[in-house]
């Protein structure tokens, strides 16, 4: 409560720091175990900016020309800028060629900005056949690409490049989400 202008980071470290003031020269007997939520609001109103386009390859200008005006309008850094139309260009694809076969079918894009940590993060929601892609092993990329595996790269860069990478499977709708701070 004395700190509630601290970050979530800072915060733990004060938390520890009070506790190793507490228990001054006591042994520790047992784990300690912290866990803070970051809730945020989104700019403005936090209504997420929200597309929906048809899950084809003809669809991805389309997608990653409303991801940059997003991105634009939030001051984007041009390294994020690349890395995350990077990592939309590989997840959108794998939707397209892989969630709905034999028929056709949408990718809703939610787009949301954290005006306080500058973080932008990215939903895109298929009704596709359920698939977390983050179960995936990733590729071996000490060998050479003759030698590799085909597939897994994509979300490979994709882990790499983002803050963070979450998937969930709610009511029918695979949901990805990709966070950056930009």
């Amino acid at each position: 409560n004395n700190n509630n202008k601290a970050s979530t980071k800072e915060l733990i470290e004060l938390i520890k720091e009070d506790i190793d003031n507490f228990v001054d020269e006591a042994p520790q007997f047992d784990d300690i175990t912290i866990l803070l939520f970051d809730l945020f609001k989104l700019k403005s109103t936090g209504v997420l900016k929200e597309r929906t386009f048809e899950a084809k390859d003809s669809s991805l200008d389309s997608v990653l020309e409303f991801i940059e005006e997003e991105l634009n309008k939030n001051e984007c850094s041009m390294k994020a800028l690349i890395q995350i139309k990077i990592a939309i260009e590989e997840v959108f694809v794998n939707i397209a060629h892989y969630a709905y076969p034999n028929k056709d079918g949408n990718v809703k894009i939610k787009f949301g900005y954290n005006e306080k940590d500058k973080t932008a993060t990215i939903h895109l929601i298929d009704n596709g056949i359920p698939f977390n892609p983050l179960l995936k092993d990733d590729p071996d990329i000490t060998l050479s690409a003759d030698d590799r595996q085909i597939g897994g790269l994509g979300i490979f860069i994709t882990k790499k490049t983002m803050d963070n990478v979450l998937y969930t499977y709610e009511n029918k709708q695979n949901i990805l989400t990709i966070i950056k701070k930009i």
